[in-house]
């Protein structure tokens, strides 16, 4: 149920981590060319260490995952052999980035309705689930590094997906899901799906003509030339009072109509 007092009172032992992580949703900021997460744990005395709700919840830091869940049903994702001489389907829901890549220009998505391919942007991953790059897991470029993510009390999270211009037919888009966890020494992953506030969706259907395709956070990714990021969706989140609104309306016009 928590653990001792730290110095400087952060987290006390009554406080229980899994309330911790109720109080403290990720915050989400979207400029629809961009999207940002952030994970901020608070406790009845203000901001939490990370390191000390880590050790609390029986992880030894925190990371994010993500999947492709949705993709238009004409695109194909393939991962090529290190001979590129063969390949097999990526079936989604798929990791972003990909955790089975060790070296570049390895995934290849098919776009069957245009009978056109695009590499993925070059990137050397670690061969874990993780999002960003757990330390000491891969060398070269990478998509990123947890700990040029992580400070003493707030885990950031960013992509800045892209695709090629003319992929999307009306209304084509790709859906993402980013979730909180845990990550244990042994690298597996502790997911907290049963909290409201610990994962997101959203959707894309941002284009450039950078001549690949991005599907994760990269430093250099060009500028989109149509389309956003949408319709981004906190799970459990309360719907808007307007929202509500009409919920209760529709419920008042059911009772109407059996009083009838």
């Amino acid at each position: 149920m928590g653990i001792s007092e730290s110095g400087s009172g952060r987290l006390r032992v009554e406080d229980d981590p899994y309330e911790i992580l109720k109080n403290s949703p990720i915050r989400i900021e979207n400029n629809n060319s961009n999207i940002y997460a952030y994970f901020e744990p608070m406790g009845s005395l203000g901001p939490v260490a990370l390191s000390d709700l880590a050790e609390a919840l029986d992880v030894d830091h925190f990371n994010w995952v993500q999947h492709v869940t949705l993709q238009p049903d004409d695109w194909t994702l393939v991962r090529l052999n290190e001979e590129r001489t063969d390949g097999v389907v990526v079936e989604v829901p798929w990791v972003d980035p990909d955790m089975h890549v060790a070296n570049i220009d390895q995934m290849v998505m098919v776009n069957e309705e245009l009978e056109e391919s695009e590499p993925f942007v070059p990137m050397i991953a670690d061969n874990h689930i993780f999002y960003f790059d757990d330390p000491g897991q891969a060398e070269g470029v990478t998509a990123g590094r947890i700990e040029d993510f992580t400070s003493e009390h707030v885990m950031s999270f960013e992509d800045a997906p892209r695709f090629p211009v003319g992929w999307f037919l009306s209304e084509e888009y790709v859906q993402f899901e980013t979730k909180l966890v845990g990550v244990r020494e042994d690298k597996s992953a502790k997911y907290f799906d049963d909290i409201p506030g610990m994962s997101f969706t959203w959707k894309c259907d941002l284009t450039s003509d950078g001549g690949s395709i991005w599907t994760a956070y990269y430093s250099d990714v060009p500028d989109a030339l149509s389309g956003s990021i949408f319709d981004v969706q906190l799970s459990g989140a309360v719907p808007e009072p307007s929202a509500l609104a009409l919920l209760g309306l529709g419920g008042l016009l059911v009772l109407v109509r059996r009083k009838r």
